[in-house]
């Protein structure tokens, strides 16, 4: 069960010119991507203003990695010569501090994708992972200390069905590998392991056009590269949100041009990731932050009072706090001598 949070209701979104950013820097994302989507993936991310390239040997990834804002690994289609191209792409990519965003297609449909995705979340470098919520239920059960594997998902071949308390799986799973989980579906959630954000944007047709969410691997790696701006304002899991957010209001702008026919929405879906701004981003808050029970497990509570009214101690003993496994802080600032004021 996932709740709204009550507090945010009413609340002023900041400013923000991520698309402006992102345009500005002109991102170089490489691909390491399905046989299908190439041409679909390598058009989107000029739409949206990054530049593309697909690579396919480790020779060619390390004179591109140089020059990579990140780096994008899709098992769509998945052979054992790949498996290893991948563990070379990774320890590349650790090496010059490119992100790593990691599609893990169809791992719930079969054991080998899914050990491939486990072996390459293990090596402790994915900065990202995005997956239908099948498949990010199917690493969650695989990982998940309790063990307790739930099968119930629904779903043919690659595609995935809804799942039930996909927000709270994408929070654990986050926990658990310790990077942002995106698991999409008719709601999508985000999570940094802090908090989680559900983005109620886009339209059904987008899963009758082969590679819109394959693409949005690509479109989160290069948001993802463009986040350094924003890191003293936005949680990583708040930024992705509002690259979800894009993304989904461009299928819905398109299905208003197109109709609901996949082969016109595929052209109209193109032109409205080209053409959006943020202004359109910005008109509204298309983000809904959600409270899991998790969040509340360990539940700290102090201010400067109960540190001598020393501030910079208080701010140490909330950081350790925090990395022993603290969920939920309140700052509790109360009494003689306390501060006051903004």
């Amino acid at each position: 069960m996932t709740y709204e949070n009550p507090y945010m209701n009413g609340q002023i979104w900041p400013e923000l010119n991520i698309l402006e950013i992102l345009r500005q820097r002109n991102p170089l994302v490489i691909c390491i991507t399905n046989d299908v989507v190439r041409t679909f993936t390598a058009n989107g991310l000029l739409a949206i203003g990054a530049s593309p390239v697909m690579s396919e040997c480790s020779e060619d990834l390390k004179d591109l990695i140089v020059h990579a804002s990140a780096l994008l690994i899709n098992i769509g289609t998945l052979t054992p010569d790949k498996v290893s191209y991948y563990k070379d792409a990774i320890a590349l990519a650790k090496k010059h501090e490119v992100p790593i965003v990691l599609d893990p297609v169809g791992c719930h449909a079969g054991a080998y994708r899914l050990s491939v995705v486990l072996d390459l979340i293990k090596t402790g470098d994915i900065s990202l992972v995005r997956g239908n919520q099948s498949e990010i239920k199917a690493i969650y059960d695989a990982l998940s200390p309790n063990n307790q594997a739930n099968t119930s998902t629904t779903g043919k071949g690659v595609d995935g069905g809804q799942v039930e308390d996909s927000a709270i799986i994408a929070y654990r799973l986050a926990r658990l590998i310790n990077c942002p989980v995106v698991a999409t579906g008719e709601e999508d959630y985000v999570s940094d392991g802090t908090r989680v954000f559900a983005v109620p944007h886009g339209h059904p047709i987008m899963t009758a056009v082969t590679g819109t969410g394959c693409l949005l691997g690509a479109v989160l790696a290069a948001f993802f590269s463009a986040y350094y701006p924003y890191k003293n304002r936005l949680s990583i899991g708040e930024f992705l949100a509002y690259a979800l957010a894009y993304y989904g209001l461009a299928g819905e702008s398109a299905v208003q041009v197109s109709g609901v026919k996949p082969g016109s929405f595929s052209v109209a879906f193109m032109d409205r990731l080209y053409t959006l701004d943020d202004a359109v981003l910005m008109s509204e808050n298309h983000i809904r932050p959600v409270v899991v029970p998790d969040q509340l497990e360990v539940y700290f509570i102090s201010g400067t009072q109960d540190v001598e009214l020393n501030e910079h101690r208080l701010l140490s003993i909330v950081e350790d706090a925090c990395r022993g496994g603290v969920t939920c802080f309140q700052f509790r600032e109360k009494g003689a001598g306390t501060l006051v004021g903004q």
